[in-house]
């Protein structure tokens, strides 16, 4: 009989993975900004926000696991919407490109509900387990 990994353990093994990536983006945004003097302010605050996110990811912080959670769902719903928005049409007429419709074809389509369906299941694996508080025999 196989033994198929727990819930815990996969959440264990995705926040990690995404603990890693979002301290990825953080030394990439470092590298990309490093000796440009334009938003050190801006760019700070996010590589610090960047860091405290993964580090929360990592040691599986509650808040952290919700936050990450929920900007999964938020961006799973809100993609399909930007990418098949019908005034990307207009975008595209006042940059001088000649587009007959927005079309959806298959190609695009595939991959949007695919990475749709990738951050649903993120958001299902990194949202922590709701814990059923036992009452006691007085009834509390």
């Amino acid at each position: 009989m196989i033994n198929l990994p727990t819930r815990e353990t996969c959440r264990r093994y995705t926040t990690t993975a995404l603990a890693l990536l979002f301290l990825l983006a953080a030394c990439l945004l470092l590298k990309v900004n490093f000796g440009r003097h334009r938003d050190l302010l801006g760019t700070t605050l996010l590589i610090v926000a960047l860091l405290g996110v993964s580090l929360g990811l990592y040691r599986q912080q509650r808040i952290v696991l919700r936050l990450a959670s929920t900007v999964f769902l938020l961006v799973a719903v809100v993609l399909p919407v930007g990418v098949f928005n019908s005034f990307t049409k207009g975008d595209k007429l006042a940059n001088g490109k000649v587009v007959a419709a927005v079309a959806v074809t298959p190609q695009t389509l595939a991959w949007v509900v695919l990475l749709a369906g990738a951050l649903l299941a993120l958001a299902w694996f990194v949202n922590p387990v709701q814990s059923r508080r036992v009452k006691g025999g007085d009834g509390s």
